[in-house]
């Protein structure tokens, strides 16, 4: 007969979740205030091999299939949260109720790749352990595969973003009277780069940009990039000339033009650090009939760190979300994701590496300025100058990084 056994593994007691075989009934042994440390499904057949229990297995799993089990090679996949639900749906045994369900700890949810192990026993069986440990390498795997899958997806971007940096030299070379040398290097050299990040070579294409020289640099911000600004920039070595900051924030929330305050300030520090330099404000920066989508979007790819006033209203803004997009190439570029710098405007329980929303949590992880009391202190207070100083100082900080 085939069996299937989910035992959770208690720290006091096991809890058995058996089919006979079919439809599913649930046995229960359980203490009250036990620690849930795992799972332990069990697939016991009694075949002397593992090559035969698995057959055996595929075969009566594709005639009575698990919504919560998928056979995969070497792996196989787990819904935890699907077994999670089938469990609290059940009546629960004394003295548990609906209202205080068994113990289910936080971690255990989700889907997880996990191998079978051959267990060679009385009844020899299949064997999957979930535990925290396996659980936590398995996330691991899990994301070393999305940052992969990312990396290409950055390559992809920078091969799209060079291709309009070459444009724009070659435009300029056909302007020209007399191509100067340094101009066709700098087309040369954004071409070669713009093939290897097309053919996903990474490494090729900043290579190859190594010889683009300023022009490329210039010709790439002018194009309102952002990938192909950042590569140039690594792979020439330039020092920054000047500083862009963007500040992020909601208008609606601005009632006493303390965001303008404070952009004045700020940029006056970081022009005694870096001549030069500008922190963009829309309001302060774009006039009037400026087309805002097209504009912000120019400022964004030409901003060197983004500067986020954190509040309630600013997680909500469609605006602000879009911006932080489009600075980071929607989460996909790690170097502009560490030239991020928010500062704490308004109280926002939203912010927590534990949130539902994606960007809440990714800001939440990192180190921010809390300015929900400064912002109501003087400006010329000596706490609030010497915050102001050490804001600037994280800023072009991270411009260079």
């Amino acid at each position: 007969m085939f069996q299937a056994k989910l035992h959770l593994l208690m720290v006091n007691a096991e809890m058995v979740y058996q089919p006979n075989p079919l439809p599913w009934r649930l046995i229960w042994r359980l203490a009250k205030g036990s620690d849930v440390g795992g799972l332990r499904i069990l697939f016991a057949t009694g075949h002397l091999t593992e090559a035969l229990l698995l057959d055996y297995l595929r075969e009566r799993l594709d005639a009575y299939p698990l919504n919560w089990l998928k056979l995969d090679d070497p792996l196989w996949t787990v819904d935890v949260s699907e077994l999670r639900q089938q469990f609290l749906s059940a009546p629960p045994p004394w003295p548990y109720s609906k209202d205080s369900p068994p113990p289910w700890p936080e971690w255990l949810k989700g889907l997880i790749q996990v191998k079978p192990a051959f267990e060679q026993a009385a009844k020899n069986s299949l064997s999957l352990r979930i535990t925290e440990a396996t659980y936590s390498a398995a996330r691991k795997r899990e994301l070393a595969e999305n940052e992969q899958q990312s990396i290409h997806k950055t390559v992809a971007k920078l091969g799209s973003e060079l291709e309009m940096v070459r444009k724009q030299l070659y435009a300029q070379m056909a302007e020209a009277e007399e191509v100067p040398p340094e101009l066709n290097q700098s087309a040369d050299a954004v071409n070669k780069a713009e093939r290897a990040a097309k053919n996903g070579q990474g490494e090729k294409a900043m290579q190859s940009l190594k010889n683009a020289g300023k022009l490329a640099l210039e010709a790439a911000t002018k194009e309102g990039t952002t990938l192909a600004v950042e590569a140039i920039r690594k792979a020439t070595g330039f020092s920054l000339s000047r500083v862009n900051v963007f500040i992020s924030y909601t208008r609606s929330k601005d009632h006493y033009n303390d965001v303008g305050a404070f952009r004045e300030r700020i940029e006056a520090e970081i022009l005694g650090r870096v001549p030069g330099s500008r922190v963009f404000q829309d309001k302060t920066h774009l006039g009037e009939g400026s087309h805002f989508p097209e504009a912000l979007t120019e400022e964004l790819g030409k901003a060197d760190v983004l500067l986020v006033l954190l509040s309630p209203a600013w997680l909500l803004s469609e605006w602000c979300r879009n911006e932080f997009a489009l600075f980071t190439a929607d989460g996909t570029n790690a170097e502009r994701l560490h030239r991020i710098l928010p500062v704490l405007w308004i109280e926002t329980d939203k912010l927590s590496l534990s949130s539902t929303d994606p960007i809440a949590r990714t800001l939440a992880g990192i180190n921010y300025a809390d300015w929900r009391t400064l912002r109501h202190e003087g400006w010329d207070s000596k706490k609030s100058r010497i915050q102001v100083d050490h804001l600037a100082a994280r800023l072009v900080s991270l411009a260079r990084d």
